[in-house]
């Protein structure tokens, strides 16, 4: 319904790849993140569940396991600039709570791929800024870029900055 023309690498057992795994466009990101923003509505017409989006975009950090020991600023598939609390456990790593980006407001929600491809909405100024960036061609390179942290942290401090321009 959107015209997206993602495409998604299948795992050995026929799942798509969410993490490493989508080959999307600026448009087609640009288009998830403008759903999401319209609460799952696209043209008048619901997508999604306006439930699901809501939920997708409040923190999802509940229970003391594993997968849940990080800042709770994490919802359904998208990370949130929530001033969420911590939910690490007694030996677990301590995270600080509260926004991951304290320049940016506290709506401001992404969804960040490999090699540092990022698609994020501001709902307070219904905006919508996608990067994507070249040299990402396997998972190996997937990998190694995650430990470069540069390009996450240049396209937050520059978010903040034009954010901070508009309001003047």
């Amino acid at each position: 319904p959107l015209g997206m023309t993602a495409s998604f690498t299948l795992d050995p057992y026929g799942v798509p790849g969410l993490y490493a795994g989508i080959q999307a466009t600026c448009s087609d990101v640009a288009k998830l993140v403008q759903l999401y923003l319209d609460g799952g509505s696209w043209n008048g017409r619901r997508i999604v569940d306006a439930t699901y989006v809501a939920d997708s975009l409040s923190p999802q950090a509940t229970g003391s396991g594993p997968n849940t020991q990080m800042n709770g600023a994490y919802g359904l598939q998208w990370w949130l600039n929530a001033a969420a609390p911590s939910v690490a456990s007694a030996g677990a790593p301590q995270f600080a709570p509260g926004p991951m980006h304290p320049a940016l407001p506290t709506d401001v929600f992404w969804a960040s791929g490999a090699c540092h491809q990022l698609g994020a909405g501001i709902p307070g100024t219904q905006q919508v800024v996608v990067v994507l960036r070249p040299g990402c061609r396997t998972p190996q390179d997937a990998m190694l870029a995650q430990a470069v942290t540069a390009p996450q942290t240049t396209f937050f401090t520059e978010l903040a900055a034009a954010l901070s321009r508009q309001r003047g």
